[in-house]
């Protein structure tokens, strides 16, 4: 039985699937690895993964083992790369599953040449070219050599680094990252064993600004999703343009009342009322991830004209000031997508103080998910 909840996030199919085809067609060898991490940024990872599968899609990222087990539960069957340090009890599941892992410092590579099932995992290193989080140093380039060449039996398929800053044109902090990461590059596959490892070191926003970063693939996320915010704004990569939102969200009005001045709305009593305000009410809050930071900051779309939220948000309902417009309960609230003219998610991620990203994976389970293709309900694409 389908959701009956008014308030439901919307996947339109068919954007995602021109995103996708866009963005493979940009890469020099039109190879990707489609990262579905944060449950595929709040846009649903199985059914996102299984309609990617569709499209041909074989090389998929998320962030911890559970996510990748998940995937594997749901008959995804192409490779999955955990991004997320591993822990050496997860090393059994790692093996049995055939899911690719993470190497980011000696101490994990111990763990793995310990396993008893060390031959059946399949490694990528990540090096630390300048982001600062997880990765090998170079000061340990010596130490990993000697364990590579004493473990002959080790499966190295991938080398990778990640960039801190891509999205900012005007920096060279990419273009030092990718020297570190070309003597990284220059330093594996001189092993002899390891001819074949891949090295990926582009996220979306590297893949779209320049095709010396693409290597044997790029670790694609958000922009399957939604344009980039590239600083500055004036020079965009022209692809960026082309990317389409591929979520909406929607609630419908429970409650309209006109106000008398001088009356206020929500807790701590924040909004004071005109005379003859009209208030609507909606049955959305940040029990559904909707920031409560959006009160008397944000703004809902309403047949094609802005209205701000007024109030605190509450844990299940906002509230927002139609002036003296009129409307009425049923009527259809845009909150977050809608194409041209809508409310992009950056936009949203201004007024609350945060990134498009979090304002994706900030909206839980609570909230349905309806996947369309062209605007018709999609059958066949469960959750789980």
């Amino acid at each position: 039985m389908g959701s009956t909840r008014s308030t439901q996030v919307e996947i339109e199919l068919a954007s995602l699937e021109r995103n996708y085809h866009r963005l493979r067609g940009t890469h020099r060898r039109r190879r990707l690895m489609t990262v579905l991490k944060a449950d595929a940024y709040g846009h649903g990872m199985v059914p996102v993964a299984r309609f990617l599968a569709e499209q041909g899609q074989r090389l998929f990222a998320v962030a911890v083992l559970e996510e990748a087990l998940t995937l594997r539960r749901a008959g995804i069957q192409g490779r999955i790369l955990v991004l997320g340090p591993p822990e050496p009890r997860e090393l059994e599941a790692y093996a049995a599953q055939r899911i690719e892992l993470t190497v980011p410092s000696l101490v994990h590579l111990r763990w793995v040449v310990q396993h008893p099932d060390a031959a059946g995992l399949e490694l990528h290193f990540k090096c630390d070219t300048g982001m600062g989080r997880i990765g090998l140093q170079p000061a340990a380039t010596d130490a990993l050599l000697k364990i590579l060449d004493d473990a002959p039996h080790l499966r190295v398929r991938g080398l990778y680094s990640h960039f801190a800053e891509a999205e900012r044109l005007d920096s060279p902090y990419c273009d030092a990252q990718l020297a570190a990461f070309e003597e990284w590059g220059r330093l594996l596959p001189a092993r002899g064993r390891n001819e074949a490892v891949e090295l990926h070191l582009s996220n979306s926003a590297g893949l779209l600004r320049d095709g010396r970063y693409h290597f044997d693939y790029a670790r694609v996320g958000f922009a399957l999703w939604s344009p980039l915010v590239f600083v500055p704004q004036a020079s965009q990569p022209p692809l960026n343009g082309e990317l389409e939102a591929v979520m909406t969200l929607k609630s419908r009005i429970s409650l309209v009342k006109r106000m008398r001045a001088g009356t206020t709305v929500g807790y701590s009593r924040t909004y004071r009322c005109g005379e003859g305000e009209v208030i609507a009410t909606l049955p959305i809050g940040y029990g559904d991830g909707y920031f409560r930071a959006l009160g008397n900051r944000g703004q809902v779309s309403l047949r094609g004209r802005r209205y701000p939220i007024v109030g605190n948000v509450s844990m299940d309902q906002i509230t927002v000031s139609l002036g003296h417009d009129e409307a009425e309960v049923g009527d259809e609230v845009l909150l977050l997508g809608g194409g041209r003219g809508g409310i992009p998610a950056a936009e949203v991620g201004s007024w609350a103080g945060t990134i498009d990203y979090e304002v994706f994976a900030h909206l839980n389970g609570r909230i349905p998910r309806i996947y369309l293709y062209d605007g018709k309900p999609v059958a066949g694409l469960p959750s789980e």
